[in-house]
């Protein structure tokens, strides 16, 4: 399959980790840009550092909801979006795009353990 990973931080680090070693290809990487916001320091291992180090383009932005996103996405033709620690909210359109939709990998149980650093 082909996909596009969307994360950030030391788990999402841990998500790509596991897709590039799985037999699926990584298409294109979307990440947050780094920020000093004090949550943010703690866990803060690079998804964007690994992504290239694997020669895989990759977006920084902090919503993945604009035209440019949407067709950077598109290009790429994937066949799923995996997400973990992505922090904004995705739109229904950007979800259509892949063929077998998007998913997203959550670092706690749900829905007790939900939101911002749980």
């Amino acid at each position: 399959m082909r996909v596009i990973f969307m994360g950030f931080q030391t788990w999402g680090t841990v998500a790509l980790d596991a897709l590039l070693r799985s037999r699926h290809t990584v298409s294109l990487v979307i990440t947050h840009p780094q920020s000093e916001h004090e949550y943010e320091t703690i866990w803060n291992d690079s998804v964007k550092e690994l992504a290239s180090a694997h020669d895989i383009p990759v977006l920084e932005c902090n919503y993945a909801n604009s035209k440019n996103i949407g067709r950077a996405i598109t290009e790429v033709r994937p066949d799923i979006i995996v997400m973990s620690d992505w922090r904004t909210w995705l739109s229904p359109s950007i979800y259509a795009i892949p063929n077998c939709g998007a998913i997203n990998i959550h670092d706690a149980l749900l829905p007790k353990y939900g939101g911002f650093a749980p």
